[in-house]
């Protein structure tokens, strides 16, 4: 984000009001939104604003409302996962208050914001938007100079090394995995596993691995972002099991990097990865052991193709500096009305 605002920064004087950290109890999250929404209005009745852009507008767009009672500015909403459907595990009566708020929002907007076609399209009719408001932007991109393959690492030392990176929650249903190594627990004695991950389903996932004489894998609750980008550079292969994404930022910053995704068939993974192309996808366990099946299969030659061709995707088309173009071009579109 960083990197988009110093972009912006060189044509529009920027200024952040965020919550940038997580708060572990009911209380400190209340005091933490009273604390921004306090911020948020002061600023925006005082200062001169041209442009408010929203994230996540269901939390954010309250006091933008009550500041638009003073002034006028042009309101850009950047959705994300979950404003659209509900994810399971969550409140029924908590997302009919959030959808009550996005309407408003999306009302009020002079540009809707969101990650991929399929979110655009999901949104749209959740909405009832025009798609002429609606512009796809890939949640700011990826940055290749942070992600990017390890020439020192050759596919010899990684085309058996996988990696799992996910909230491990029902929506990103971690237990298909689990469940996968557990049937097959040749896979995990023959590949080096790597799994990253913290949530309700964290033990339950890892009582559901094999056990073994020795370790047959590593798992973390979470890496900071730069051991993150390291393990992607290591490991040849990510696997993704979600039953649900708006985009897929995990996926694209592995592919920066050079590690091959292997994801289940949804509509934002799809958007993504072209089958046996730059990546794999598949529906059940059985597709997910055929693309295991058929790694093994690769010569190292073609596996270091594909993985090329991974990277080259995403620099192309999901960058930051491409983000910041189309976030520009976004603003300037509102501007001239």
């Amino acid at each position: 984000m960083e990197e988009v605002d110093g972009l912006l920064s060189s044509i529009y004087d920027v200024r952040r009001i965020v919550i940038d950290r997580r708060s572990d109890s009911l209380l400190k999250k209340i005091l933490t939104y009273a604390f921004f929404y306090f911020r948020a209005i002061s600023v925006l009745t005082v200062a001169k604003v041209d442009v408010v852009y929203l994230h996540y507008p269901s939390h954010t767009f309250l006091p933008v409302m009550l500041s638009r009672l003073c002034k006028r500015y042009n309101i850009v909403t950047n959705f994300h996962g979950g404003e659209a459907v509900n994810q399971p595990g969550r409140s029924e009566l908590f997302f009919k208050i959030k959808k009550k708020l996005n309407k408003l929002a999306i009302k009020y907007s002079d540009l809707v914001v969101v990650p991929s076609e399929y979110f655009k399209d999901l949104i749209c009719c959740t909405y009832d938007v025009s798609p002429a408001k609606v512009l796809v932007n890939f949640s700011g991109g990826v940055c290749c100079h942070k992600f990017h393959p390890d020439k020192n690492v050759p596919i010899s030392a990684k085309r058996y090394k996988l990696l799992y990176v996910s909230r491990m929650e029902p929506v990103k249903d971690p237990l298909m995995v689990s469940r996968f190594f557990k049937k097959n627990p040749e896979f995990l004695e023959k590949y080096n596993c790597t799994f990253v991950g913290s949530g309700s389903l964290r033990s339950k996932f890892e009582c559901e691995l094999p056990k073994g004489p020795k370790p047959l894998y590593k798992i973390y609750d979470s890496l900071a972002k730069e051991k993150l980008a390291c393990e992607y550079r290591k490991n040849g292969f990510l696997i993704q099991s979600s039953l649900g994404e708006s985009l897929g930022l995990v996926v694209l910053e592995a592919m920066a990097s050079g590690c091959i995704p292997v994801c289940r068939r949804i509509a934002a993974f799809e958007s993504i990865i072209s089958h046996r192309v730059d990546g794999f996808l598949y529906d059940t366990e059985d597709d997910l052991k055929e693309c295991l099946l058929y790694i093994e299969r690769m010569t190292a030659v073609d596996i270091a193709k594909m993985a090329e061709r991974s990277r080259d995707k995403v620099a192309s088309g999901f960058a930051k500096v491409v983000s910041s173009r189309l976030t520009i071009e976004g603003l300037r579109k509102i501007e001239n009305r």
